[in-house]
């Protein structure tokens, strides 16, 4: 249903791989995603932007620009693996939603990953993207529950056992956060 304040996804929209050079523009739009989605990330923009950077130029994961008329309106960052595709990170940028957009770049992601299962996660208080991932025809799968601890004065959890020893800086712990934090 087309929305009269909106136009419709009428352009071509290309899914592209993004490149070292579009680090930048991927860490701004994963802020943005971690603002909506209310995540309490303490990455800084550098971390965002250097971390972009290690997906784009690495193997672990693939991330793509979806462009419409050649400007970046979304973004995806995903993994195949053994069980599947794991999508981490799915964006539409704010002033292209409710578009189809979202709808469509996803479905041309999709496209190419054949028949394989795919899964992400949610958070679930993000009410918007759970709609929208469930309009899609995705289906509740598991649950991943979180304890919140007490912070250390540079805002990094402290676990219980480590409340008294002063803790390593560790990054963005992106290898071991895969399947808890869709925004890390």
């Amino acid at each position: 249903m087309e929305r009269p304040d909106r136009p419709a996804c009428r352009s071509a929209l290309v899914v592209r791989p993004a490149a070292p050079a579009d680090a930048r523009l991927l860490a701004a739009m994963n802020r943005h995603l971690i603002e909506d989605q209310r995540h309490h990330s303490t990455a800084t923009d550098a971390d965002l932007e250097a971390r972009m950077r290690r997906w784009v130029s690495g193997d672990q994961y693939a991330v793509a620009l979806i462009e419409r008329d050649g400007l970046p309106v979304a973004y995806a960052v995903w993994r195949d693996d053994e069980d599947g595709i794991y999508v981490r990170q799915f964006f539409v940028s704010r002033d292209h939603r409710r578009e189809g957009l979202g709808r469509v770049g996803f479905a041309a992601l999709v496209d190419g990953w054949g028949d394989k299962p795919v899964k992400l996660d949610a958070l679930v208080h993000n009410e918007r993207g759970l709609a929208f991932w469930r309009a899609l025809g995705f289906r509740d799968y598991s649950l991943i529950l979180s304890l919140d601890r007490p912070r250390s004065g540079n805002g990094r959890q402290v676990h219980g056992r480590d409340r008294d020893q002063p803790r390593a800086e560790d990054g963005d712990r992106a290898g071991s956060q895969d399947r808890r934090d869709p925004a890390r």
